[in-house]
């Protein structure tokens, strides 16, 4: 263990450790919603399909993973169809996380007062009553019916709301922040009639409201004169006024904390358990399926380039111009574009002649997590040569024939002299420029051209010199 937590680090890249976070965040909140919204057997289940699929990968049960991949577009599909509400729910609470919610929230106040006197009264004349004050989430797609008010909470609203001879007590209340947004709303039903017990339709209605999205569900009953409250899919009893201010100022405090509430160590506090074990099996999946400690070694042919060449030097003849390497290290080293691998070579301290370079293990680019096991070949033969400016006379190449009552009497040529940069060695040589080849047979008289020039061989023309020279050929008659 100890070996294997030196090679982690050792090896480790930020890459890594944000792969690894970005899988826990994905697990606590998969682990989240399985843990409120899917039976244990679900989940139960769900763990055993993947510890045998990861067996039959690891030990090679060639059919039982074969199975378990032809079926595994089948399974997501049926899961999209079974938990489709639930999934819809997800996406509508991470869209929330981007919305600023500035709402007059209750706490303390007088509405919070008003709306807990309202309900304590109401139980007390055993008036049924349907209160739901709403979270983050939208609730616009799970009811229907209802009238808009957007009246502040207060004592004689709400009993007039609900009172049995008003038209609306049936339906429910929305309250967001400390007004009442709509009332005689009707609210989807829940079908988990375990959870509902001895409840009637409002207990029903209040649980179905709950289990679709995270608002907070105040039931009186009409019969028993008890007060209830569905939150999360989970119906309680409240045995007092002051139980149900606490739940009330409670859900406030986990939908819309205050700034002191929401410190910076809040998001790693809560669930600290669940997150944990995300973040265990985060790894556990990294190591399994990510982190290979493996050495390997792959052959690359690389292309050999020169650098730092010193002005006016050439480098002529270099033989191999490309060499073969060897790299080991972990198959994880390897994340890289080969084609980007080059030796470089540095040729600030050349000389005149032939000479042979050592290719050093500094002189390629290879990631640092690999080492280099070969270079082969590790020398490189060239010639280099320096460059120097001379000025060279132009000298005309002539093809064809003049008739044989003509011949030349002179050629001139603008300019006569031409820059040129030849090595060194060859600078005390006698040397010309030719111009590229006239043809003698065009001429009938004395006439001009203009031609492009060559260079001698080794040599090339200076920045500062003429493409092509003016030639005059002076033709005369013979005597």
């Amino acid at each position: 263990m100890r070996q294997f937590i030196q090679q982690f680090f050792a090896q480790a890249r930020w890459a890594d450790l944000l792969d690894i976070v970005v899988i826990s965040v994905v697990l606590y909140f998969g682990l989240l919603w399985l843990r409120q919204r899917a039976s244990r057997s679900v989940v139960a289940g769900i763990a055993i399909i993947g510890l045998i699929y990861v067996l039959a990968n690891r030990i090679g049960m060639y059919l039982t993973s074969w199975f378990f991949q032809a079926g595994l577009t089948a399974l997501i599909v049926a899961l999209v169809l079974v938990f489709q509400e639930d999934i819809r729910r997800l996406f509508e609470h991470i869209t929330s996380w981007g919305l600023a919610y500035k709402k007059r929230l209750m706490s303390a106040s007088a509405s919070m007062d008003a709306l807990l006197e309202s309900i304590r009264s109401m139980a007390h004349d055993r008036i049924g009553a349907l209160i739901i004050i709403k979270g983050k989430e939208s609730l616009e797609r799970h009811i229907r019916g209802g009238n808009s008010l957007s009246g502040r909470i207060s004592i004689p609203l709400i009993l007039s709301i609900f009172h049995p001879e008003s038209p609306g007590h049936d339906g429910a209340v929305i309250i967001e922040g400390d007004r009442i947004d709509r009332f005689g709303v009707y609210l989807p039903l829940s079908t988990n009639l375990a959870e509902v017990g001895e409840g009637g339709t409002r207990h029903t209605a209040g649980l179905g409201i709950s289990e679709r999205t995270d608002a907070l569900v105040i039931i009186v009953s009409e019969e028993r004169g008890t007060i209830s409250i569905a939150q999360e899919g989970k119906l309680d009893h409240v045995p007092s006024a002051e139980a149900l201010k606490e739940r009330v100022e409670s859900f406030y405090r986990t939908i819309f904390p205050t700034p002191a509430q929401a410190g910076k160590t809040a998001w790693f506090t809560k669930n600290l358990r669940l997150k944990s074990l995300s973040f265990a099996v985060a790894i556990i999946l990294w190591t399994l399926f990510a982190y290979r400690v493996a050495i390997v070694n792959r052959t690359y042919v690389v292309p050999i380039e020169y650098r730092n060449i010193p002005q006016n030097w050439v480098i002529a003849d270099p033989k191999p111009t490309d060499a073969r390497i060897s790299l080991s290290g972990s198959e994880r080293a390897f994340n890289f574009d080969p084609a980007g691998l080059v030796i470089s070579v540095d040729m600030s301290a050349i000389h005149d002649g032939v000479q042979d370079i050592i290719i050093t293990d500094k002189s390629i680019n290879a990631p640092s997590r690999v080492s280099i096991s070969m270079i082969s070949p590790k020398k490189i033969s060239l010639r280099a040569y320096q460059m120097v400016e001379i000025m060279l006379p132009v000298k005309a190449q002539f093809v064809g024939q003049l008739p044989d009552t003509l011949t030349i009497g002179s050629i001139e040529y603008q300019p006569p002299l031409v820059a040129v940069l030849v090595p060194r060695v060859r600078s005390g040589k006698d040397l010309e420029v030719r111009t590229e080849s006239i043809n003698l047979g065009d001429f009938r008289q004395t006439g001009t051209v203009r031609c492009n020039i060559i260079p001698p061989e080794s040599g090339q023309l200076s920045d500062r010199a003429p493409q092509s020279v003016r030639v005059t050929i002076t033709i005369v008659r013979r005597s």
